[in-house]
């Protein structure tokens, strides 16, 4: 059950942020995760190998 309150939490979090700080925000989103970060995408931005 907390799972599914944290969750619905997120997702109206999310909706406010976008509503706040608009195209900033949605670039943001798209470059990581809900939960937990993207491996490797900065990296592979900045032009390093990754581990």
């Amino acid at each position: 059950m907390a799972m599914v309150m944290l969750h619905l939490q997120i997702l109206q979090e999310e909706k406010y942020l976008l509503t706040v700080f608009g195209s900033e925000y949605a670039e943001y989103k798209r470059g990581t995760g809900r939960y937990f970060g993207r491996r490797g995408t900065k990296e592979k931005e900045n032009g390093v190998k990754e581990c």
